[in-house]
């Protein structure tokens, strides 16, 4: 075998060398978007469940009834839980979270909806615009699925 030959073989073993570390370079990059965006949601997340954590986050005037101040703590409650499955919603989407990890967000939600169904519609029409087109139809579609059985 030839010092030319020995070349060629070394540029090709290089070749495969550069095309297997791109390959990989692909692959992290990928992966940190995706923890960078689920490290997004979920402070996200947590910032609104902090936010609707308790009463004490919403002042409420001095002759607020005692139904009026259930309405508020109702309210609280069911964007925390919308925050909350978002966050896992995303995560899913985005696969962070492994199958044997993940609890199935759709219960919870099915669950708030058909709790209250009319406030809880209302309120998710108030603010859903906050969210993704995708996890608008997520939850909609839950909400339809809700009212079908709610029918029968």
């Amino acid at each position: 075998m030839n010092w030319e030959a020995v070349g060629a073989i070394g540029e090709v073993i290089g070749a495969i060398a550069v095309l297997v570390t791109l390959m990989y370079l692909a692959s992290q990059v990928r992966s940190a978007r995706k923890a960078a965006v689920a490290s997004i949601i979920q402070g996200r997340g947590e910032l609104a469940y902090s936010f609707f954590r308790d009463n004490e986050t919403s002042v409420l005037p001095a002759d607020t009834t005692p139904d009026q101040a259930e309405e508020v703590a109702l309210s609280q409650q069911f964007w925390r839980t919308i925050a909350y499955n978002h966050t896992l919603w995303a995560q899913r989407e985005l696969g962070v979270i492994e199958p044997k990890y993940y609890v199935d967000p759709a219960n919870v939600v099915r669950l708030a909806f058909a709790m209250n169904p009319d406030s809880s519609k209302s309120l998710w029409h108030s603010g859903k615009a906050s969210y993704s087109p995708e996890f608008i139809a997520w939850v909609e579609s839950i909400i339809q699925e809700v009212e079908s059985h709610r029918d029968t």
